[in-house]
């Protein structure tokens, strides 16, 4: 029973008829492994974010992990990555 039905994408078609093509257990595999790739980068995304407002209200870095993420993920960097961010204060 095909997975992929409905008006999607030619690339997207294709990408659904290879998946399907994947015996059972790789494929299962291989879901979860992009499911974990995808929290992973959820939760990174997230405390880059975090992180880039405590630096607008002039935080320093407490621990390695705001260290790591001032310098990977600096001013710039965010205001590149998204321009239509807003930093709010309180209300």
């Amino acid at each position: 029973m095909p997975i992929c039905r409905g008006n999607l994408d030619e690339q997207i078609q294709l990408a659904c008829k290879g998946i399907e093509k994947l015996p059972a257990l790789p494929g299962e595999i291989f879901t979860w492994v992009v499911v974990l790739f995808m929290i992973c980068n959820g939760l990174l995304s997230a405390a880059a974010m975090a992180r880039y407002t405590l630096r607008q209200d002039g935080r320093e870095a407490a621990n390695v992990i705001e260290y790591f993420l001032d310098r990977t993920y600096g001013d710039e960097f965010m205001e590149k990555r998204w321009p239509n961010m807003v930093v709010t204060g309180e209300e």
